[in-house]
Order: structure tokens, then C-alpha cells, then sequence
């Protein structure tokens, strides 16, 4: 078998990181710098890697934390964070404005983003927004449906996760590489060549990088540059999936299925249809 096209529900945890690594040395191509992350109580912290080293994150990461990749490589680390301020590199993760090239397209599809409102709305709790500015309104409003959307995830878990990866698997083109994020499914597209990112070039990236997420119908909140997925191998840590988590692990991986960056672009039109549709805010 080629080692480039693994058979994912064939791997260990250990072997599923293994092959996760490989596909990180191809995503981190062209740039100087690139980082894993993890959540803390203030904040993201991050570990920055000199490019070429892609060994896997710290074990005491992998033994109890959520651990994330940055998709894109970096030319150098941030000394300010988003606020503008100076911080240790430990706590500034990268900015768009620091990606040095794109080897690849992505997108993150959350299962809760398939739920359609006949099956949230039988638990949706109506808030009092009578004496309220609009702008608070919205947010109570917001609020409760995204509570709402919460209570209806788990007991059809399985069945909104198999409408999101539909939505992967609908693309124009297979995904180069998919894996199970615990709440839904994220992949990328590997390019044929690496895409040096400039200022001259860097809007029509990003703003690229949109329309492929409006295409295949991910979270339009997951789709800057500078963008971190979880990382195959590791474990989703959130309270609902148990003492243990859910495993994040590959449904694919072709490290040989590639594409070029204008032939992605083709794919794209003004009216394409996305598969999930963007959700409003419900007003009762």
C-alpha cells in the first residue's frame, strides 16, 4: 500500500499522530515559524516550532489539553498580541498579517451547524428582551438559541455529524485529507505548489480562503489565515464526551492527492449553493 494513502480506522492513537506529523511537514512548507496551541484560562498558549522540526507537541500537552496546529506557516513569531499589546511569545498565536504561503485550503463543519430550527426550537427558552436595546436584545436572543442548539446536539450526535461530513464529502474535489474533530469534521486541500504570501497577494488569499469555506458550507468564523485546527492524534477534552474525550482521528488521508491553486479557484462561483446553510438569529 502506498504510505501516502493510509487507511485511517487502521491506526493507532500513536499512528495517527505519526501520519498527522507527515501531513503537517507538507501544510508548513515556504514560512520560517509555525505553532501548536492550547487553551488556558487566559488565553491561547502557544508553542512555536523553527520550520523542518515537526516532532509532535509537548507529552503533558497531548496527556490533558486540547491541542491545535496552525494550518499556515509564519515568517516570523508576533511580539504583540491581537489587542496590540506586548506579550511572550507563549501567549500571541500568528496573525494574518505574518503568513509567509498557503499549501492548502480548509474547513471546519460543526455538527450543531446542520441542526435545522424544527429540532433546536423545542428547547428554546424565550428571553425577556422587552426592555432592552436592540443590540443587547440580539445578543439574549443569540443566547438562547445557541442554548438551545446545544441541548439538541446530544441526542442525535451521530446523524448531525454525518450531515456535516456529507458537506465534505459534496465538495467539488475530495479533500486531500479529513479527520473526526470530536464535534465535526475538518479538512484540507493540498496544493501542488507552495503559494508564497505577500502583501501584494495576501487579500486575494484570505478572501479566497472564504469563498472555499462558503463553498462547501463550514463556519464562516473558521476561515482566517491564521486559522488553527485540531490536531489528529490528540483528544477533544470537552466536559460532554466523558472522562476520557473523543479521539481525533483521520476518516482519510491522501498525502498524494493534490491540487492546483487556479483549478481550486475555478471551482468556486458567485452563486454556488453551500450545503449548510449560514444560520440567522431567531426571533420568536
Amino acid at each position: 500500500m502506498n504510505d501516502n494513502r493510509v487507511v485511517p480506522h487502521e491506526l493507532s492513537m500513536s499512528e495517527q499522530l505519526s501520519l498527522a506529523l507527515r501531513l503537517l511537514e507538507r501544510l508548513h512548507l515556504g514560512g520560517d515559524w509555525w505553532l501548536y496551541s492550547r487553551p488556558q484560562s487566559k488565553g491561547y498558549e502557544s508553542d512555536w516550532r523553527k520550520a523542518g522540526r515537526h516532532g509532535p507537541p509537548r507529552a503533558s500537552w497531548l496527556a490533558r489539553d486540547h491541542v491545535f496546529f496552525g494550518v499556515h506557516p509564519h515568517a516570523d513569531i508576533p511580539t504583540k498580541n491581537a489587542l496590540g499589546k506586548k506579550r511572550d511569545q507563549r501567549w500571541v498565536r500568528g496573525t494574518v498579517h505574518n503568513i509567509a504561503a498557503v499549501n492548502a485550503l480548509f474547513v471546519e463543519l460543526d455538527a450543531k451547524d446542520t441542526i435545522l430550527q424544527p429540532e433546536w426550537l423545542p428547547y428554546y427558552v424565550t428571553p425577556d428582551v422587552g426592555s432592552m436595546e436592540k443590540a443587547q436584545a440580539r445578543g439574549a436572543l443569540q443566547k438562547s438559541q445557541t442554548a438551545a442548539i446545544d441541548a439538541a446536539l446530544p441526542l442525535r450526535l451521530e446523524e448531525y455529524k454525518q450531515r456535516a461530513l456529507a458537506a465534505v464529502q459534496a465538495a467539488p474535489v475530495r479533500p486531500s485529507a479529513c479527520w473526526d474533530s470530536g464535534g465535526g469534521y475538518q479538512a484540507v486541500w493540498l496544493l501542488d505548489a507552495t503559494l508564497p504570501v505577500t502583501d501584494a497577494n495576501r487579500g486575494d488569499v484570505a478572501a479566497m480562503q472564504k469563498e472555499w469555506v462558503r463553498l462547501i458550507g463550514g463556519d464562516p468564523a473558521a476561515s482566517d489565515l491564521n486559522r488553527v485546527l485540531r490536531l489528529p492524534g490528540s483528544v477533544n477534552r470537552k466536559p460532554k464526551y466523558g472522562p476520557h474525550g473523543h479521539p481525533v482521528t483521520f476518516v482519510w488521508c491522501d498525502l498524494d492527492l493534490v491540487y492546483g491553486y487556479t483549478s481550486l479557484a475555478a471551482s468556486i462561483s458567485p452563486v454556488a449553493p453551500a450545503p449548510v446553510t449560514p444560520r440567522t438569529v431567531y426571533v420568536p
